[in-house]
């Protein structure tokens, strides 16, 4: 399919893999969050997420560990650090830090568990036989942590038996259960459509996903932009979905997307999925802002967002160039 975007190859210079950079991909094969100079907790905190979501990034533009390239490396060495992460007993993934930094698990395992079996897929037929069974055996017992640390109302919270759960962290597993799922792995269907009931339950009247309640994020349509593509798959009635989109070409339209980085992102991969052609009409602007809020670096500086900013210029870098990667993925 033609993408209405400029292919990120072009636009980008995938910053976040290039050494001497403060957003640079470390020896050991990770990204860290936050901003250097902040304290080593902060710098680990969702170091397994974004590691995660720039692993992401590489492979949503056809870059995997396997297959020729520039940046083949870097995709390797991410995909090793991420295994390399998964806690023996509980098999969560991305806690590369202490006790302390990690204390939000579930928002570094749903990324992480994501970029593992999307890699899995992406070179199932490139990986050596042995490697392949590795693989495929870090992402079924990371599939088997995230159906434990699903709560009894079908939502994830921070970690296993949080008290409660939010849309962020149950959208981040969702993604994670669907990309499995696309891999090939036997994902549980009953878990999938419980997480969407929660979600759905949580969409108020004027069409707005809320965080933990129905009317609690009014004037902030991020969430539901990050939930529309998955909508369908997850049981969510074309209604419900309806007023959704609506919420979310209202709130585009309505105002600028200069640095409202983790909105516009959602919004580019949403529009991006629909067959409306009133929302496929604003993902050129969508990717022109995208592309213009890079800066001379390459990376795309969080700080103007303050739902990216804890997890830094890697984590806004990696989520804008996979939303410009939608349209042909």
């Amino acid at each position: 399919m033609h993408s209405p975007v400029t292919p990120p190859r072009k636009r980008s210079r995938c910053a976040f893999g290039s050494p001497g950079r403060p957003e640079a991909q470390v020896p050991s094969g990770s990204w860290a969050s936050g901003r250097p100079g902040d304290p080593k907790a902060q710098r680990d905190r969702f170091r397994g997420g974004v590691t995660g979501l720039c692993t992401l990034a590489y492979l949503g533009d056809g870059r995997t560990a396997l297959r020729p390239g520039a940046y083949a490396k870097n995709v390797r060495d991410a995909v090793t650090a991420l295994v390399r992460s998964q806690d023996p007993a509980s098999g969560l993934l991305g806690g590369f830090g202490s006790a302390r930094a990690n204390d939000r698990p579930m928002c570094n395992h749903g990324p992480a568990l994501a970029a593992l079996a999307e890699a899995y897929g992406l070179d199932y037929g490139l990986l050596p036989k042995e490697t392949r069974a590795q693989l495929a055996g870090v992402v079924e017992k990371a599939l088997e942590a995230t159906i434990r640390s699903q709560l009894a109302d079908g939502s994830f919270g921070y970690g296993p038996g949080a008290r409660q759960g939010d849309s962020s962290v149950t959208l981040l597993q969702v993604e994670a259960l669907e990309a499995a799922r696309r891999a090939g792995f036997a994902v549980d269907g009953d878990a999938v459509r419980r997480a969407g009931a929660w979600l759905a339950a949580r969409v108020g009247p004027d069409g707005r996903l809320g965080y933990r309640a129905a009317g609690d994020r009014s004037r902030d349509a991020t969430l539901t932009a990050e939930a529309l593509p998955l909508a369908t798959g997850i049981g969510v009635d074309e209604g419900v979905r309806a007023r959704m989109l609506a919420a979310v070409l209202e709130e585009a339209k309505g105002g600028s997307l200069d640095g409202r980085i983790l909105f516009r992102a959602s919004l580019l991969e949403a529009v991006s999925s629909s067959g409306d052609p009133g929302a496929r009409s604003l993902a050129p602007a969508a990717a022109r802002s995208s592309g213009d809020s890079q800066a001379a670096s390459g990376a795309v500086p969080a700080e103007g967002d303050r739902y990216a900013a804890a997890a830094g210029d890697a984590l806004s870098t990696a989520r804008t160039v996979r939303a410009l990667t939608a349209a042909y993925r």
